[in-house]
């Protein structure tokens, strides 16, 4: 999980340093899951809230099942 948030953090600093005509920020939602146990779908569910949480909390953020990184 450490490597996903860092992963997510440089992608989401590069896309903010884009030399862009305005300003380009980006939200990224993560979540955690064991391919044995969990549903794939459920997985994703907990990303996409995660993601719906980083937008509704300001945007330009990194957010793992609603914890801000």
């Amino acid at each position: 999980l450490s490597c996903a948030r860092e992963v997510s953090e440089l992608i989401r600093l590069a896309v903010g340093a884009l030399p862009m005509p305005t300003r380009v920020t980006s939200s990224i939602g993560l979540a955690v899951g064991d391919p044995s146990r969990d549903d794939p779908r459920e997985v994703f569910a907990r990303a996409d809230q995660a993601l719906y949480a980083a937008k509704a909390n300001g945007r330009n953020q990194v957010m793992i099942d609603g914890e801000r990184v």
